[in-house]
């Protein structure tokens, strides 16, 4: 059975924040981008520069969007904010990298301004199964473990979702550090398909393959400077366009739930 109390605790964040930050109308979540949250005690996570994915509203909105997918046997969704401290199955990940590719500039060109606005979105954040393990000196989770610069993902979710691929396809992968963080987060991965872990995570209608012949990160002396300002260009072509198309579908499917809702005010989800 559902906990009551987690679900009108996320309820009531989000008629907060359409109230304080979307004028009362929940579709401007559509272009509303989480660096205007800015430290906020109430929306944010503590941090100033907090990433979307780890903040209190964000893990709100999951709540209701993830709920129906990932909820355990006893109806809970283990995410931060909504179950003990130390017992929660999922985070939030950040869908595609921005330091990585552009380090930590301050002096952006419009075009990597866009994505950097773009990027802390609704649509590109989801979830991740969270539970870690020791690596070396490191406690890492899968999430830690695939934005690892030495590591061949380098944040990339293209990557990622190939390793991913091969061990639900397979049951072993090719680098045995993930496959091990995949096995200790088998409350999630056991007997689940590539296919349904996209579903789960609204991954499905997409196509990160873009990412595939270069993962280009900022700080490597010897990149081709004309092969990654290509790939910066495409790369951001890309994650836009989904980005966006993901935020829309998003807002549009919190919408639906929250018009189930009785007491969720139905003029703001005009």
């Amino acid at each position: 059975m559902e906990n009551r109390y987690y679900k009108n605790k996320a309820l009531s964040l989000i008629k907060q924040f359409v109230e304080k930050k979307l004028d009362n109308e929940l579709i401007n979540l559509k272009n509303y981008t989480f660096w205007y949250i800015d430290g906020d005690p109430n929306f944010g996570n503590g941090s100033k520069y907090a990433d979307a994915d780890c903040t209190k509203i964000v893990y709100a909105i999951d709540y209701l969007l993830y709920y129906e997918a990932l909820k355990d046997e006893n109806g809970n969704l283990l995410i931060p904010g909504y179950s003990h401290p130390y017992k929660s199955n999922f985070k939030g990940e950040t869908i595609f990298t921005f330091k990585t590719l552009f380090g930590t500039q301050e002096i952006m060109e419009d075009r990597i301004k866009k994505f950097y606005n773009c990027y802390q979105k609704l649509g590109a954040t989801t979830l991740l199964p969270c539970k870690t393990i020791k690596i070396g000196n490191k406690s890492e989770s899968i999430n830690t473990w695939k934005g690892n610069y030495k590591n061949k993902y380098k944040d990339y979710i293209y990557p990622f979702l190939l390793e991913l691929k091969e061990y639900l396809d397979n049951k072993k992968c090719s680098d045995q550090e993930m496959q091990k963080l995949f096995e200790e987060n088998k409350f999630y991965f056991a007997n689940k398909t590539y296919e349904q872990y996209l579903k789960d995570f609204k991954l499905s209608d997409y196509d990160f393959s873009f990412e595939k012949d270069n993962y280009f990160y900022h700080w490597d002396k010897k990149k081709d400077t004309e092969k990654y300002k290509s790939f910066c260009k495409i790369y951001i072509d890309h994650t836009i366009e989904i980005i966006n198309s993901r935020t829309n579908k998003m807002v549009d499917e919190l919408t639906e739930l929250l018009l189930k809702e009785k007491e969720f005010p139905k003029e703001y989800l005009k």
